[in-house]
Order: structure tokens, then sequence, then C-alpha cells
């Protein structure tokens, strides 16, 4: 695939950003965080990518699975065998430490413990983790780490692999079909939506805070115009989880889970 040089410049600094967590320690690893997640957040093909990975997701068991916790794993963090899942396990998990719901010097401890010392048991989780993050996330977009593309046959290796494109052109098809009640609950959300948006411009929430919050609303706002329940129900997960409770979007987020449970109610 080949991308626009703004993308692909896009994706330069995504890479620099991964590798500055990997090839750093833990000291300032909330901003390296912070960056990685603002990168995601302003690149079209990121977050495509990003949010074609989290349909039908499910974090906390994934999360379980992979765990040293898990005896089946023989004292060791493993991840998904599936790139996707490898790339939407780490990319929750980065946005639980920069929700400060994952303490990032717990979890290493627990998972990645090395008797020579914190800065060790770091890189061992850099390795483990990041690492294949990164190549992950390289193999599915089919680039380096300038974002050029490495194969002229990118699109038929990924002919097996559904794309966000295909979720495009299969709800287009669809469109035609689309029902009367599901048209008006579209155009319900979109409204919930844009006042989430118009708060979040109003009132001070910290840098930090204000990208993770973008990245959720741009990917709900692209759910709900590609009328994808897979896509809304996934990012529906992210949303309980990290604004389920703020005061500024409570309401908002309620409105929004009733709009779609009074539309399955109707439909059975």
């Amino acid at each position: 695939m080949v991308y626009s040089d703004n993308e692909k410049e896009k994706l330069k600094n995504f890479f620099a950003s991964v590798n500055e967590m990997i090839g750093g320690r833990f000291i300032l690893s909330d901003v390296k965080v912070a960056k990685v997640l603002k990168n995601i957040a302003s690149s079209e093909v990121l977050y495509n990518l990003f949010a074609e990975c989290l349909v039908n997701f499910n974090y906390d068991a994934e999360l379980a699975q992979a765990k040293v916790t898990n005896r089946v794993n023989g004292g060791y963090f493993v991840l998904p065998n599936d790139e996707r899942k490898i790339v939407a396990l780490v990319f929750c998990m980065l946005l639980e430490i920069d929700n400060q719901k994952l303490n990032l010097q717990s979890f290493v401890t627990e998972n990645f413990f090395s008797a020579d010392g914190y800065n060790i048991s770091y890189s061992n989780f850099a390795l483990n983790i990041l690492v294949p993050f990164k190549n992950s996330v390289l193999n599915l977009l089919g680039v380096n780490e300038e974002g050029e593309s490495t194969t002229k046959d990118y699109d038929e290796m990924q002919k097996n692999q559904t794309t966000i494109d295909d979720f495009i052109d299969e709800e287009q098809e669809k469109e035609d079909e689309t029902n009367h009640k599901t048209k008006i609950l579209f155009s319900n959300m979109r409204v919930v939506l844009y006042d989430m948006i118009t708060t979040l411009n109003e009132y001070r929430f910290k840098d930090v805070e204000k990208d993770e919050l973008t990245i959720l609303f741009r990917g709900m706002i692209e759910a709900v115009e590609m009328e994808n329940f897979k896509i809304i129900n996934a990012f529906l997960v992210a949303f309980e989880r990290i604004i389920g409770k703020n005061k500024y979007f409570r309401n908002d987020f309620e409105q929004l889970k009733k709009l779609l449970a009074d539309f399955y109610y109707s439909e059975n």
C-alpha cells in the first residue's frame, strides 16, 4: 500500500515514538505513552487499522490469557498469535496506562521481573510487548518505519484479511437496504457525539486526556458514519472503561447506550 507523503510522515512519527519507548527506561514513560497515542490520533491510516483491530476484541479476556498468572503460560507473559489481537491488546494497555487504570511499574514487575533491577525488567517488557506491537503494525500496513511500502504484492497478501476499506465497501452496498429505524438511530447518535465534542472543547482537560478522548470520539463518529454496528460496539467497550463515570460525559454516554438498547429491543 502506497500512502501520501503526509501520512508517511505521520507513520514515521508513530514508529519513532514507539522506538522511544522501546529504547528508553521507565522514567518519563507516561509522557512517551501519551506521545504514542497522540501519533495514533493524528493519522487516518493508523486510526483505521486500530479501529479494525478492535472489532469483536475482548480486552479483559485477552489480557488475562496473556498474563504470567495464567498457568498455561509457564511463568511468561504470552501475547496472542494473531497480529490484530496483538495490536488491539497493546493499544488498550497503552490507553489504560495513560488513563492511570493500569500501573506500568506494577505491571512490569509482575510480568517481566528481573533480579538485575527494574530497568532490565522494563527492557524485558519492551522486547516482549512493544517490539511485537510495532512489528505487527508494520506487517499489517505493509510498510517500513519510514512509511514506505515494503512489497508490491501488499494487496494480494491482505486479500484474506478484512480491512477497514472492506467494511466501508460492505456498508456502502447495504446502504440502500438500511431501514428507517436505523437511519433515525444513527442520526440521533451523531447529535449526542457532537454534543460530547462540544463539551470536550468547552472545558479544560489535560492534554493527554484530551488526546485520549479525541481518539475515542473520532472512532465512534467514524463508526456511525460507516453505519457499522460491530465497530460501534467495540468502541462502546472503550467508552465504558474511560468515560463511563466521567461527570462531563456520563449523561451523553448513557443516552448513547439507551439509543442502541431501544433499537435492538425494537428489532427483536
